[in-house]
């Protein structure tokens, strides 16, 4: 709302603004909405993370553990949206290193582990979610 309320204002009070300063922040919001995290479902060869248009897949047969954590608070965005409709991409923290987040945000995650990378997911109920897995 902030980003389109500056939008909205730059075009009603700097009359000769150029309409590019005005649509950046509404393009902000829109391209974040699109990569907002639904829901997640397991399919007998998959993790299908289900975005707004489009869903992601992960491999089951790879993962080597999943365990349910507390969700990771401090670390680094490396690439990837921090919180506008979600938390998504790449991260990096003292605990976890470099992982993917799919995350909605709360306070417990899944965490996946494969030999080559780290996942972290944020489903509703994290135990049910690696109990489901197994």
């Amino acid at each position: 709302m902030v980003l389109i309320g500056i939008a909205v204002k730059t075009l009603s009070l700097h009359k000769g603004s150029s309409f590019f300063g005005a649509i950046v922040p509404i393009g902000i919001v829109v391209g974040s909405a699109l990569y907002t995290i639904r829901s997640y479902e397991i399919t007998p060869e998959h993790i299908a993370i289900k975005r707004l248009l489009w869903s992601n897949y992960l491999t089951r047969h790879d993962i080597e553990k999943a365990s349910a954590i507390d969700a990771p608070r401090t670390g680094w965005r490396l690439a990837g949206n921090g919180g506008l409709f979600s938390f998504s991409g790449l991260f990096w923290n003292e605990d976890l290193g470099r992982y993917r987040a799919y995350s909605t945000g709360g306070k417990r995650a899944v965490l996946l582990e494969y030999s080559y990378r780290k996942v972290v997911l944020t489903p509703d109920d994290p135990e049910a979610f690696v109990r489901a897995l197994q």
